[in-house]
């Protein structure tokens, strides 16, 4: 996942299915040096409080739509809110994430996949 200000890489995030559907979690965090480091997910609730950020699954319950879409929820280990989100191929090695907050606010972040 890139940074929206800088286009740094935030996190890297592996996606595998499951027997509910397909799910991501934090592989690797790379922290800003301007940043307080924060290596647990203080803010999350229930199964997630405390649980370190590697290895967190960030995004669940992703199902494909008829529109070739992943349509699911991801968690935001910054405030441990979840929100529902697609997941939509976007450029070429580009996938563009699009999480509804609420009725009124949405936002678009983009992520790139990782070259081998």
């Amino acid at each position: 996942m890139l940074d929206d200000f800088t286009e740094q890489p935030e996190a890297i995030i592996e996606f595998y299915a499951t027997p509910k559907g397909i799910e991501g979690k934090l592989n690797k965090v790379f922290y800003d040096p301007e940043d307080e480091v924060i290596e647990n997910c203080i803010h999350c609730t229930g199964d997630n409080k405390d649980k370190p950020l590697v290895g967190l699954v960030t995004f669940s319950d992703l199902k494909y739509t008829n529109k070739k879409e992943l349509e699911g929820v991801v968690l935001d280990p910054e405030t441990g809110k979840s929100y529902k989100c697609t997941l939509t191929p976007y450029k070429k090695n580009m996938i563009k994430l699009h999480v509804t907050v609420n009725r009124i606010l949405s936002e678009n972040r983009y992520l790139s996949k990782l070259k081998k």
